[in-house]
């Protein structure tokens, strides 16, 4: 499913990693949803990543330019 994690990540010049290790997620997870290789994310680790970049749902899943 088509996300902004990796649009999200080089804003910040951030890596996979880092991020693992802000929101305690793991980073096979978060690698997944960056490789767009999921069909089904989790809720709350997308509100996590959502609240840390400061970003909607729907701009996290390319459903709105608007953050």
């Amino acid at each position: 499913m088509k996300n902004r994690l990796r649009i999200l990540l080089a804003e910040k010049k951030m890596k996979i990693s880092e991020l693992s290790e802000e929101l305690k997620v793991s980073r096979n997870t978060l690698t997944s949803y960056y490789y767009e290789r999921c069909s089904m994310f989790r809720l709350d680790i997308v509100l996590k990543i959502c609240d840390y970049f400061g970003c909607s749902l729907d701009y996290f899943f390319v459903r709105s330019n608007k953050r």
